[in-house]
């Protein structure tokens, strides 16, 4: 798998369908850095499908489950997670930095390769979604919010709309 610092490439694998997500994977994981699997994928397969991806040489797998729980359930969480190889793990910003704090110490007894990704607010969400659950900043205006309160973690995931915005306040760092 070609994984110099060129090759950004993340192939997100947003599939329940295993021999699917292996054939895809397999015909381009030299042109991509590594691959995303997510919550539907997981509940479908759990460690025994991430361990394929494993078998095929994909360590650095990006697991998108975006945990968002209390601190202690989502260590635990995590913990169970061991024994699978992944680098990076998304939780929701929301969740605070207590959790935040609890996932990345979870990650590191398991692996001190893990990297925590904070999602700030997911995609599918506008101003009047969150209008509607009583915050009163708009999309923009809270991922940069969420960024700062989030700055624990190891890095974001956001949506390009947020992108420009979040890199001033956060720099080049992450």
């Amino acid at each position: 798998m070609n994984q110099t610092t060129t090759n950004k490439i993340i192939l997100a694998l947003d599939t329940s369908d295993l021999n699917f997500a292996i054939d895809i994977a397999k015909k381009i994981k030299n042109k991509i850095f590594t691959i995303k699997l997510g919550l539907e994928f997981f509940n479908a397969h759990g460690k025994n499908g991430i361990k394929k991806f494993n078998d095929l040489g994909f360590n650095n797998i990006m697991l998108d489950l975006k945990l968002n729980d209390i601190g202690n359930t989502c260590f635990k969480a995590i913990k169970s997670l061991n024994g699978i190889n992944f680098e990076y793990l998304t939780i929701h910003a929301l969740g605070g930095k207590k959790m935040i704090l609890k996932c990345k110490e979870a990650a590191n007894e398991i692996n001190q390769n893990i990297k925590i990704l904070a999602v700030t607010i997911l995609t599918s969400l506008d101003d009047e979604d969150i209008g509607l659950m009583g915050i009163k900043n708009n999309i923009n205006d809270l991922v940069v919010k969420l960024a700062k309160n989030s700055s624990d973690a190891h890095g974001y995931v956001c949506s390009g709309n947020e992108a420009l915005a979040l890199r001033k306040i956060i720099g080049k760092d992450k």
